[in-house]
């Protein structure tokens, strides 16, 4: 498993990479995979997964999808409160995107 989590860190890297370089598309798609890693090893509700989901939200709220970066960010938010408390500096900036 752990070798699994190194490559979603890789991906994640490459995807913040390609979104300073303005590669707004490739950057979702390595968030996407680097989420899906996250999730299968991780579950569904753990800080890493909503930090990927924040970092997706600022990709699509780059792109102008204003609507889908809601969701992402909703999605951070919820799974913060879970697991790390609405008090929680995390929780605060997620909720700062919506």
């Amino acid at each position: 498993a752990s070798d699994t989590m190194i490559m979603a860190d890789a991906y994640g890297n490459m995807a913040l990479a390609h979104y300073y370089l303005g590669n707004y598309n490739d950057s979702l798609e390595f968030h996407q995979k680097a989420l899906n890693i996250k999730i299968k090893c991780l579950g569904p509700n753990h800080a890493s997964v909503a930090s990927t989901y924040t970092n997706m939200g600022s990709c699509v709220l780059t792109m102008g999808q204003y609507e889908q970066a809601r969701d992402y960010y909703q999605k951070a938010v919820d799974i913060d409160k879970v697991c790390l408390g609405e008090s929680h500096p995390s929780t605060a900036e997620d909720l700062s995107g919506l």
